[in-house]
């Protein structure tokens, strides 16, 4: 019984990191990284905060000055709480590998390394999807 409501505790927390975390991720195509320089020539400002999504075309200028403190101020927050989830996540697949027997890990292990194969196979083929018609990838290519 104790050990159900600690999984439930645990899962309750991981849910709630998780959703701390989406709320916190930026736009598409956006930079991740909100403490890396800017990537462009343009002149970078001192802090490289972004606006939430919608909000750059109804705040002024003061109101932009106190969100960006206030992402100034959650981002270490944020950045423990990720890291709090990484590790519950490295544990919990510790203890669920530890589960099984040598043999089925291995297994584990190996559906683990197929369907990434495959996805890698899968974004290549959309990189090459471009190439002109005729032209094989270079996957295919070194495959024969």
């Amino acid at each position: 019984m104790r050990r159900m409501i600690g999984v439930r505790m645990a899962t309750m927390l991981l849910t709630g990191l998780v959703v701390v975390w989406a709320a916190t991720q930026s736009a598409p195509g956006a930079d991740n990284n909100p403490g890396a320089p800017a990537k462009t020539g343009k002149k970078t400002r001192a802090s490289s905060n972004r606006l939430p999504r919608y909000f750059s075309k109804v705040v002024d200028k003061q109101q932009r000055e106190k969100i960006y403190t206030i992402q100034n101020e959650y981002r270490p927050k944020i950045a423990a709480a990720r890291k709090v989830l990484t590790d519950l996540l490295k544990q919990q697949s510790d203890k669920m590998l530890a589960v099984l027997t040598p043999e089925q890990q291995k297994q584990v292990q190996d559906a683990a390394a197929s369907a990434k194969k495959k996805r890698s196979a899968a974004a290549s083929s959309k990189r090459t999807a471009g190439q002109p018609a005729g032209s094989k990838p270079a996957a295919a290519t070194a495959a024969k």
